[in-house]
């Protein structure tokens, strides 16, 4: 793949990473010119998700660096919409929009960019290519944070837009790279890619735990007041830990067995130690985040081919939309702390899914275990 387009895919990704937290911080803002309660506007936050799934299943069926372009004028004129939404019912369709906007550029980027690659240099790409999206999550809010200071919020998805249609344009007369080797999908008989899909389901829902509620849970159990750096230091060390990755070349098996060890560990002392030892997990639990998700959907692509990566996503937007919303569940039914802790538990869940994946696919391939 020529360096212009590993560029513009990088690029890319890191706008998908500020357009993933567009809504977070605007969400009064939004509320406010809206006129929205709360039960209103935790449906508004679901449909960015509800958009990711179509789009991410398109990729899977139909990829192309057409489909990407395309994908990033789509992506421009959706977070237009929702610039210069009068009403709420044009942001929403806005939003849906660019979440299937969104969710085709991430599977299909990945896909694309592995296609020609053997198969030991896959996961150090996507590593690489997924630590773009970090770097646009840390980036998000504090650019975010610059316009909300003037009172202001529909400037910031107008830029956005103006970004994606940018690298839209630049994508011209760039071709897409010929696959090395061209996989079957054959994950529909798959036990094995099955279970990784549910690793994936583990994973995203142990992100989306703790993205969304480590801010409250620190504020209402420890009372800090500067627990939003606590979330940006989380995503500074996710991003950090994958350009590590990237360049360093570790087993795939005990790396992801490893990461997803560590996570569960550092997540259980984030939900039940004092102040200092859970801002201190917190901040861990990023580099343990940092690995996972390149290595399951390396470890899933090389079971049923790249073009399956449509599907390992959607297994992981499904678990980030149930995964916060059980976590709260928990936390209101049981104790906040408990909520946090799912997350350990998820992580958990991911050993067990891949060791599980392995077995199955030796058995698949008739080797002896």
């Amino acid at each position: 793949m020529s360096k212009k387009l590993t560029m513009i895919f990088n690029f890319l990704m890191l706008t998908i990473g500020l357009v993933q937290l567009v809504l977070g911080p605007i969400l009064d803002f939004v509320m406010r010119d809206f006129a929205l309660d709360k039960a209103q506007a935790g449906l508004v936050s679901m449909t960015y998700m509800l958009g990711n799934v179509p789009g991410m299943l398109l990729s899977n069926r139909k990829l192309s660096l057409k489909g990407i372009r395309l994908s990033s004028f789509l992506l421009a004129l959706a977070l237009g919409l929702m610039a210069g939404a009068p009403e709420v019912w044009f942001f929403l369709i806005g939003l849906f929009f660019a979440g299937m906007a969104a969710g085709y550029l991430f599977t299909g980027m990945a896909a694309l960019s592995t296609s020609f690659l053997p198969q030991e240099h896959k996961a150090a790409t996507l590593s690489r290519l997924y630590a773009w999206l970090g770097i646009g999550v840390v980036l998000g809010p504090l650019y975010s944070s610059l316009w909300q200071q003037q009172g202001l919020w529909r400037p910031i998805p107008a830029s956005y837009a103006i970004a994606s249609l940018a690298l839209g344009i630049f994508l011209a007369g760039e071709e897409s790279p010929a696959p090395a080797q061209q996989a079957e999908s054959s994950f529909a008989s798959s036990l094995g890619f099955w279970l990784i899909c549910l690793g994936i389901f583990f994973y995203v829902g142990a992100e989306s735990i703790t993205s969304v509620w480590v801010v409250k849970f620190l504020l209402d159990e420890f009372q800090i007041s500067w627990s939003n750096f606590v979330l940006g230091g989380l995503w500074l060390n996710i991003t950090l830990g994958r350009f590590i990755l990237a360049k360093a070349h570790f087993p795939s098996l005990p790396t992801l067995v490893f990461l997803a060890l560590w996570s569960t560990l550092c997540s259980f002392l984030a939900a039940f130690g004092s102040a200092t030892v859970s801002v201190l997990s917190f901040l861990a639990l990023g580099f343990g985040f940092s690995g996972i998700y390149s290595l399951l959907i390396d470890r899933g692509a090389a079971l049923a081919g790249e073009r399956a990566i449509g599907i390992l996503g959607t297994a992981g937007v499904l678990g980030a939309a149930s995964g916060s919303a059980l976590a709260g569940f928990v936390a209101q039914s049981l104790d906040f702390p408990w909520g946090i802790a799912l997350a350990g538990f998820n992580t958990l869940g991911v050993v067990l899914a891949v060791l599980g994946s392995e077995k199955l696919s030796r058995v698949e391939r008739g080797e002896n275990i």
